[in-house]
């Protein structure tokens, strides 16, 4: 019996297949928190590369003591950002994870850390399924559904091989999966779950082992990116319900922000108020010079020796 399961294992080893997957990121972030936005005019980016038996189940973590450096990678840094990002989260961390799970497992058909990122990156821009669907007229559209057959003959036509499509529990198109042998060449892909993955599911899951959701779908919807929720929004929209008319309360912080200018307004006419009134005061005090004017050229009727201690108190007070 030993003999048999590890001839059963060498079996479906040496049929290990690898899929190129690509993501639509509209339908991740208006599904999920987004910690980095989509640009204005994005298509679609790479979820990782996987080695996959034939009977649809796959090695993982072959080496889990080899981790990502990026040392190792830092040329290929500019092009990984743009095709490779991570949507939910750290960028590194993301490929870190590809890396572990998955490349470890490719090693010996694609190579190293570089040559496996390389490799991933090489094939994205050789198989390029944006371009495929737009030549087809296929274009992202929040209305327009498309049958799936159309994008998988699309594709079929700019590259010669047949694609495996996966779908929200929506319709909306959530990757593209291409296939590849041995030597990294597009092959068909074999679509539908194989009956022992749907066995294997129904196991773990306790289900009758039917077609699992986001695996097949008829019609497809590749809608536009709608907007980013906020991470305290996403919380609150997947761990309860919204109510209905229910007033969202402003962070603190927020509310701070909106009441500076006017704070700052107010501060201003107040200074301006002070010192207005400061200088009305001490204008007030001091007589002014008319008075003084008028209190010297008053004319004097009295005699000289009378008028002499006044003009001594003119002189004094600086009004001769």
């Amino acid at each position: 019996m030993l003999h048999d399961r590890l001839h059963s294992f060498a079996s479906a080893s040496d049929h290990i297949t690898l899929r190129s997957r690509r993501q639509w990121p509209a339908t991740f972030c208006n599904e999920h928190y987004c910690s980095h936005h989509p640009p204005k005019k994005y298509a679609f980016t790479v979820h990782g590369l996987w080695p996959q038996r034939r009977d649809g189940t796959w090695p993982e973590f072959c080496d889990p003591d080899s981790q990502l450096s990026v040392d190792d990678i830092w040329d290929l840094l500019p092009d990984l950002e743009k095709a490779w990002p991570s949507w939910s989260s750290d960028d590194e961390a993301f490929w870190n994870h590809e890396w572990t799970r998955h490349g470890t497992c490719a090693k010996k058909l694609v190579g190293g850390q570089h040559s496996f990122f390389k490799a991933v990156l090489d094939l994205h821009e050789k198989l390029n399924v944006q371009a495929a669907l737009e030549s087809a007229g296929i274009m992202p559209s929040n209305k327009e559904l498309y049958p799936v057959q159309d994008i998988k003959n699309a594709i079929e036509a700019e590259y010669e091989v047949m694609p495996h499509i996966t779908c929200d529990g929506e319709g909306d198109l959530a990757e593209v999966w291409m296939c590849l042998n041995k030597k990294l060449k597009p092959i068909d892909c074999v679509d539908g779950p194989h009956p022992h993955r749907s066995t294997r599911q129904a196991a773990r899951t306790n289900t009758s082992g039917s077609t699992p959701t986001n695996f097949n779908c008829n019609m497809v919807k590749i809608p536009t990116l709608k907007h980013r929720m906020s991470a305290k929004q996403n919380s609150l929209n997947t761990e309860q319900p919204a109510e209905v008319g229910k007033q969202q309360k402003v962070p603190a912080g927020a509310t701070i922000m909106l009441w500076l200018p006017l704070l700052a307004s107010v501060a201003v006419l107040l200074v301006a108020a002070v010192v207005v009134a400061a200088a009305v005061a001490a204008q007030a005090m001091e007589p002014s010079s008319t008075v003084k004017e008028a209190a010297f050229k008053t004319p004097c009727t009295c005699s000289a020796t009378e008028a002499a201690p006044l003009l001594s108190d003119a002189v004094a007070d600086g009004n001769v």
